[in-house]
């Protein structure tokens, strides 16, 4: 055989070899094809109620709606049911997870769901509710393989997806499986004032026996008095306008140092209860009407006002209820109402003998 036919037999057989590695070789995964958006786009502004129920234990249910401005979740005590506040963060995290979810298909079919704890009867069934009715409602199983990951499904669907959110973590539930019933208490909102002391420009205490006033005034000076050096001009001499805190206890004033006033509010801003209750039990607190209470207002750099109503305290005197402007009954610590009755207080200096 000539060498030109071998030369052209060696460049047909590479050819063919480049053919057989090219087919082999694997194809490129469409990475938007492996998943499937499970839920709608969820705005906040579009909720209106939030239900969960843990379906294997299904007295702990948590039902959530929105009231005004505010969050709102159902509490049971004593038989009698009543509305508390809830934390902003953990509506706000639970409809971003919820929001547009995308998942990975893991399966299908009513006989693979024990193995993702999504057979009937259990899992946390979550329903979002809009103006209209149900936006979406979705059964979330055991965690995923990955951290921050689980297994859910709609609710009329047996096809499983693995999620890269662990909605469990959003109803505080740290174990694998959603065995426990469902606490409404990490979502009970028990910060009364929520402002810091910078955020504050007046507060205002009143009570039968006490009232006193702490707020900003703003005052001139001439630029000598101020300790500015006297301009060399007389014509641009000019007033000095400064802030200052001034304190009014039953008609007498005194001026406060920013250092004096900013430790004061520390210790009444911000403020958090131990506990809350139904407001049906003001009247035991000599609340209902708020007529007789003390008031504690205070107004924010932004010129908002804010509202407390101090009512009595228990036998023990380490406990004591307000009402804050929503109409919520709070139990908090007596020391704060003290540290109210008590503005400024010096605290006492240390006994003892004094070395010779």
């Amino acid at each position: 055989m000539k060498s030109k036919h071998i030369a052209i037999l060696v460049v047909i057989l590479v050819a063919l070899i480049g053919v057989y590695f090219l087919l082999q070789r694997p194809k490129q995964t469409d990475l938007s094809t492996l998943y499937t958006k499970i839920t709608p786009e969820i705005k906040l502004n579009q909720v209106e109620a939030i239900r969960a129920i843990n379906l294997s234990n299904s007295e702990s249910e948590i039902f959530i709606r929105k009231s005004g401005s505010r969050w709102e979740i159902k509490l049971k005590r004593e038989g009698e049911e009543f509305f508390a506040p809830v934390k902003p963060n953990k509506i706000e995290k639970l409809i971003t997870d919820i929001s547009s979810l995308t998942g990975e298909l893991r399966a299908s079919g009513k006989d693979v769901l024990k193995d993702f704890a999504l057979q009937k009867g259990h899992g946390i069934l979550i329903e979002i509710l809009g103006k209209s009715g149900k936006i979406v409602e979705i059964i979330v199983g055991k965690k995923g393989p990955r951290w921050g990951s689980s297994f859910v499904k709609l609710k009329n669907s047996d096809k499983v997806y693995l999620v890269s959110r662990d909605l469990l973590v959003d109803f505080d539930i740290w174990t694998n499986k959603p065995e426990k019933g469902l606490s409404v208490q990490p979502w009970i909102d028990l910060q009364i004032i929520k402002e810091t002391p910078k955020e504050i420009k007046e507060a205002n205490f009143k009570s039968k026996k006490l009232n006193w006033r702490l707020f900003l005034k703003e005052i001139e000076e001439d630029d000598e008095k101020s300790g500015k050096k006297e301009a060399s001009n007389p014509e641009e001499n000019s007033k000095y306008k400064r802030r200052v805190w001034i304190f009014e206890k039953n008609g007498k004033r005194h001026q406060k140092s920013n250092t004096e006033v900013e430790e004061y509010l520390s210790t009444i801003f911000p403020l958090y209860a131990n506990d809350i209750l139904n407001p049906k039990r003001s009247k035991e607190f000599h609340l209902e009407d708020r007529k007789g209470a003390k008031k504690f207002t205070f107004i924010r750099t932004d010129g908002v006002m804010k509202t407390i109503y101090i009512g009595s305290c228990n036998k023990k005197g380490d406990k004591c209820y307000i009402v804050d402007e929503y109409g919520y009954l709070f139990e908090v610590s007596s020391s704060w109402i003290k540290t109210l009755e008590n503005p400024f207080k010096k605290k006492a200096k240390a006994k003892g003998n004094k070395k010779q």
